[in-house]
């Protein structure tokens, strides 16, 4: 081991590392015995180092490459994986390539690399100024590239802009005024005075809400001057808002007696029924359509009052389950069955338990299982989507059961 420059520890045996000190670099290793006597270097440093002096060029050799690719070396060649700092020859710019790199082919100088790339883009001054031209935009400079701002005026409506030339080309519209990008304050209150609607505050931009005054009705309102640009207005007189009063009128002639204010068309609105005095929590929208109600009162679709069926079904291709729950003759379940749906389980029970059993069978999908709703609207329009979950996320045995345990309970 002192042959091969490696002061050694105590011998630990011939097919074990031996920890040494190599005498020339000072570093610890630890090679094998039988190596060293085999003629493997003794340190792995130092065999590195004479393996890469061996394989180095000379800085002579190294810089007639760089030379021909347009660089003048500042320093001693520093190795073929190591940055070397040199200077362009076209630009001055000063730049730091590896001679690997430069020999594969790589640019050399980053700054001549861009100014070509650039002049390769750029194309002709009589396309680009044809290409603005086709815009509408008449440019009022000399063209400084697709990159750069254009500086140009608008033939339709006079103003000027400075689009990118590349954004031109990729169909993007040239000025902003004329696309609404940007709008006069006092043009847009104009429009909105024009539909009726007197501005409360300055123009907040188009696409956030403006309050206003109604001029017929007096309402304060919050329309997008977009919207009102495009034949909106006063959603109040245009009749697509609600008005509270009304909501309750509906309900009142659904035989519901609101016990709150009015929530939204789309939220359960907690109501008392008049005929059988039982609390509901219906939605606007679904008295507005004709359906709903009181469950217990209602003379169609599924009464809480009578026999129900509880069903498990699942749909092959798509991979789902559903819980739901059909009147007695099961019509529901039909309809579902038409649409490639096989049901797995069916209980008959008390209306009022087939909600409970129902409710509590989403609350374990969704709450317990953390599982979202797996089908949309599109696989559903016929309804019954939110109750859907992905048939490979559950035990459908063990739901199966738990319906059938739940329809056991003593009421």
């Amino acid at each position: 081991m002192r042959e091969a420059g490696l002061e050694p520890e105590p011998y630990p045996g011939t097919n074990s590392p031996w920890r040494c000190r190599c005498n020339a670099c000072g570093k610890e290793v630890a090679p094998w015995y039988q190596d060293v006597r085999g003629g493997h270097a003794g340190c792995k440093w130092c065999a590195w180092q004479a393996s890469s002096a061996t394989l180095r060029m000379d800085h002579e050799a190294a810089a007639v490459l760089m030379v021909e690719h347009g660089l003048e070396p500042l320093e001693q060649y520093p190795g073929a994986g190591r940055r070397w700092r040199c200077r362009c020859l076209r630009c001055g710019t000063e730049v730091a390539p590896r001679y690997t790199n430069i020999q594969q082919g790589w640019g050399a100088c980053p700054t001549c690399r861009r100014a070509a790339s650039s002049a390769r883009q750029r194309g002709p001054e009589a396309d680009a100024i044809d290409v603005m031209r086709a815009a509408g935009l008449e440019p009022l400079e000399p063209y400084q590239g697709v990159m750069r701002p254009w500086r140009s005026q608008c033939r339709t409506c006079g103003n000027q802009v400075a689009p990118l030339l590349n954004n031109i080309k990729k169909g993007q519209t040239g000025c902003k005024w004329c696309a609404y990008r940007v709008v006069d304050p006092g043009e847009a209150a104009a429009v909105m005075r024009v539909a009726g609607l007197e501005p409360l505050t300055g123009y907040p931009g188009a696409h956030a809400p403006w309050p206003c005054r109604c001029q017929r009705c007096h309402k304060t309102i919050t329309p997008r001057y977009r919207a009102v640009r495009a034949g909106s207005g006063c959603r109040y007189c245009h009749d697509t808002a609600i008005n509270p009063e009304a909501a309750a009128s509906l309900m009142r002639q659904a035989g519901l007696e609101p016990l709150e204010q009015y929530p939204g068309s789309l939220r359960p609105w907690k109501c008392r029924c008049t005929k059988c005095g039982r609390t509901v929590q219906p939605c606007y929208s679904t008295i507005q359509r004709g359906s709903g109600g009181c469950r217990w009162c209602r003379n169609s679709g599924f009464k809480s009052s009578q026999n129900a069926i509880v069903y498990l079904i699942t749909h092959p291709s798509h991979s789902a389950a559903k819980i739901g729950i059909t009147d007695a003759d099961g019509s529901r379940l039909k309809k579902h069955g038409q649409r490639g749906w096989q049901v797995l389980a069916d209980v008959q029970v008390p209306g009022e338990l087939a909600l409970s059993i129902e409710k509590e069978i989403l609350d374990w999908w969704r709450s317990e299982l953390a599982l979202p709703i797996h089908l949309g609207k599109l696989e559903m329009p016929h309804g019954g989507w939110t109750e859907t979950v992905d048939s490979t996320e559950i035990d459908l045995a063990a739901t199966i059961q738990r319906i059938r345990d739940l329809a056991a309970t003593p009421q």
